[in-house]
């Protein structure tokens, strides 16, 4: 009879009878993943990879001394362009604010960086990719991913 009892309570435990009865069904807590989604973020950092990837095949791949000077020449402003797209990547992934505004300065500094007068074309591009980031880092909206294991 007390081996019956025990086996009772520990079929209890292992139910989890709450106050509506037997048929409830247990309430779990799975963890989350936020994210931030923005089209504008997206767009930005495919822009930017597409940006790069051109600028950097066209000039090394030009043949002539002048192609290799303008990536000298510029290629902290690309280094800066890369690193900004880096963190505009992990920041949508880890749901980080943080990370986007560091993009986004980064993004800002690569358009000081590419600065010279005779060559104000090379800081179009930047100026386009950093608005997007901040507008879309304004509008982002937390996607929160439940995790089921």
């Amino acid at each position: 009879m007390e081996n019956q009892q025990n086996n009772f309570e520990e079929t209890k435990d292992t139910i989890r009878i709450s106050g509506d009865g037997f048929y409830s069904a247990p309430i779990q807590n799975y963890p989350t993943k936020i994210k931030f989604t923005s089209i504008l973020l997206s767009v930005a950092f495919y822009l930017s990879i597409i940006y790069l990837v051109l600028f950097i095949s066209y000039f090394a791949l030009s043949g002539n001394a002048w192609g290799l000077f303008i990536l000298i020449f510029l290629g902290p402003n690309l280094l800066s362009i890369a690193i900004g797209a880096i963190f505009l990547r992990i920041g949508m992934e880890k749901g980080n604010k943080a990370l986007l505004y560091t993009s986004f300065l980064l993004y800002m500094l690569s358009i000081i960086l590419a600065y010279d007068p005779d060559w104000g074309v090379y800081r179009i591009a930047p100026i386009v990719l950093g608005i997007l980031v901040l507008i879309g880092t304004l509008l982002a909206k937390e996607d929160k991913e439940v995790l089921r294991y």
